[in-house]
């Protein structure tokens, strides 16, 4: 082989490998775009109770985002409609294993999980042994920590910590807190600095906690950016949670 044949072999392999389309972050937004558009077509034949051709344009949107979660779990509710629950679990098996691994919608998992027991379509579905297994599987990963709201220093006289920081941490300071909510909403202020507010997912079997935000600064104007982070909660009890080595002190009890 010629020298120049070895310089364009190595050129169309560094091209192949460097190829923007074979996986960055842009593209992966491209795509998931590409099957929101058959999601919307899927929702229009639903929305008339067409579950057949639903079905086929949720098949569609899978194929051309085979990471994302929501075409299963749509597929799951016109199986559970159409009384089909021998393939209930099997579709949301997939969702839930791809909603675990999604870096674009993780946070959903709250919603994932109060779907299951609230969406009316899967009225016939919870009637089921499958049901009860499918739900006992996802308790691992369950939040524990609804509609609870900590700050840094609870109200009290002079500002007295109201809860006992476990060693080797610290407890946040007084502007500092933190809110949760049953529909995956999480907010943090600062005292007058950035706020923050977005979607969040715990997963308890490894303790982690994954942030989807937006944080705005407001001085003499306000400035909005999104910002993703991942908190380990090393410390979770009725009247503190410790988020890494910072801790904060349930005021809602």
């Amino acid at each position: 082989m010629t020298r120049l044949n070895v310089f364009v072999l190595f050129a169309l392999i560094v091209g192949l490998f460097s190829s923007p389309s074979l996986g960055g972050s842009t593209d992966k937004r491209e795509i998931r775009k590409k099957a929101k558009a058959l999601h919307a077509q899927a929702m229009g034949f639903y929305k008339k109770k067409d579950y057949k051709n639903a079905r086929k344009k949720w098949t569609e949107a899978a194929s051309t985002d085979p990471h994302w979660w929501k075409p299963d779990y749509n597929m799951a509710c016109v199986d559970s409609l159409e009384n089909k629950l021998t393939t209930v679990t099997p579709h949301l098996e997939k969702a839930f294993e791809l909603l675990m691994k999604d870096e674009i919608e993780v946070t959903e998992f709250v919603r994932f999980y109060r779907y299951i027991q609230k969406d009316s379509d899967f009225k016939n579905y919870r009637k089921t042994a499958d049901y009860k297994t499918f739900l006992g599987k996802m308790k691992d990963y369950a939040p524990v920590f609804f509609n609870l709201s900590y700050s840094g220093v609870a109200m009290h006289e002079e500002d007295a910590p109201a809860c006992s920081v476990p060693q080797g941490r610290q407890l946040a300071g007084a502007a500092f807190w933190v809110s949760f909510d049953d529909k995956g909403n999480y907010s943090k202020s600062i005292g007058a600095g950035p706020s923050y507010k977005g979607s969040y997912y715990f997963n308890k079997k490894d303790n982690l906690l994954s942030l989807s935000l937006t944080r705005e600064v407001c001085y003499d104007a306000c400035v909005k950016s999104p910002e993703d982070s991942r908190q380990k909660v090393t410390w979770f009890e009725a009247d503190i949670i410790c988020l890494d080595n910072t801790c904060f002190c349930n005021n809602t009890r």
